[in-house]
């Protein structure tokens, strides 16, 4: 490897409505949803340049996958695929768990407060990049990686199917990202990272760690970039993993 929204539309055609909100597993489902919507609206040249908006998306409620390294990965999968198709924008649904109050949805049926309150105040889900004690979890360094994606957008070689890269270089520095989202059975991958056009600065290479209860970032190393030339980074990327290099003066 090297470096060097809700969607709202409706087509009179066929009555085909996206409703803005999308709660699935599998990225490849948010890729197509693009896709349809995309195509309705090439349909009409007034239309070509509308934004594209999925204002609330995350994993499967019904069926979470609670591998603890999945929901990370997935928001990296899922918003390389929301650029690479095109989509204006997107809304993570949320930040923060927070807590039903029944008192203030009075409107609802009492199987239906009952259901809800079951839901949020008894069950523990895993939405928020804050926990409702106010504790980060681990997707909020997958978005936070993400931020770093601004600048001037690098190329990477050596990517596949399943193990993805973002690269992009802003304010003296250069940030790399990459991680391992497997299309079925997970495999693990021998990933090697080499900066050619670097030879002055320092790198760190961190890794996101969602099983830590502190620190979900870890360094593994920090050295002089000069050191890549006998000692390139070299990491076993398993299922669901994800890396960060930092490269800087």
């Amino acid at each position: 490897m090297e470096t060097n929204a809700d969607f709202r539309a409706i087509s009179n055609e066929n009555s085909e409505i996206h409703d803005g909100s999308k709660y699935e597993s599998d990225p490849q489902l948010f890729r197509k949803e693009i896709r349809e919507v995309r195509a309705m609206l090439a349909k009409y040249d007034t239309l070509k340049n509308v934004e594209t908006v999925l204002d609330e998306w995350n994993m499967s409620l019904r069926n979470p996958v609670m591998n603890p390294y999945f929901q990370p990965a997935f928001v990296l999968e899922t918003t390389y695929w929301f650029n690479e198709e095109g989509l204006s924008r997107s809304g993570y649904y949320h930040i923060r768990d927070v807590l039903f109050d029944p008192k203030q949805f009075t409107f609802l049926s009492q199987p239906m407060l009952a259901s809800v309150n079951h839901t949020f105040n008894e069950m523990p889900y895993y939405l928020g990049l804050y926990d409702t004690e106010g504790r980060v979890r681990p997707t909020y360094y997958a978005l936070k990686m993400l931020a770093l994606m601004k600048g001037e957008r690098l190329a990477v070689d050596g990517t596949g199917a399943e193990v993805k890269s973002l690269a992009a270089r802003n304010q003296g520095f250069e940030h790399v990202v990459f991680w391992n989202f497997p299309e079925s059975e997970g495999k693990t991958y021998d990933v090697t990272v080499r900066f050619p056009h670097e030879k002055t600065g320092n790198f760190q290479l961190i890794r996101l760690d969602p099983e830590s209860a502190i620190n979900n970032l870890k360094i593994l190393r920090n050295e002089s970039v000069g050191k890549l030339d006998q000692d390139p980074i070299h990491v076993t990327l398993r299922p669901y993993e994800i890396y960060w290099v930092e490269v800087g003066q």
